[in-house]
């Protein structure tokens, strides 16, 4: 059996986290986006999922996307995602196609 070498992930608000798999930085992650959509007003999503409807000015919708919420809060900002809003989807980002939280570490 390999011995995984443990990593330190240095979150959005400079705490120090071991990591000793990848689930557990996505995790990591999860829980700093959930921490920033707070901060921003938006709801908390259990899935870390959010659907996100991108509308062009005569109000016709131009895409609907299940986007979680590393994507949105972590490696994006929410204002290039159109309306957003909590969703129980709990399959693959439309983004970076990883897992929703009930997922990682599973």
């Amino acid at each position: 059996m390999n011995d995984i070498n443990p990593l330190v992930y240095t979150t959005k608000f400079e705490e120090k986290v071991e990591c000793k798999t990848c689930d557990d930085e996505r995790l990591v992650l999860m829980e700093d986006a959930d921490r920033i959509a707070k901060e921003l007003g938006y709801k908390y999503s259990p899935t870390a999922m959010y659907v996100c409807i991108i509308r062009g000015s005569d109000d016709i919708i131009y895409d609907k996307l299940n986007i979680c919420n590393v994507c949105i809060f972590v490696e994006d900002s929410p204002i290039n995602y159109g309306e957003i809003e909590p969703t129980s989807y709990d399959g693959d980002c439309d983004e970076c196609c990883l897992d929703s939280r009930f997922y990682v570490g599973a």
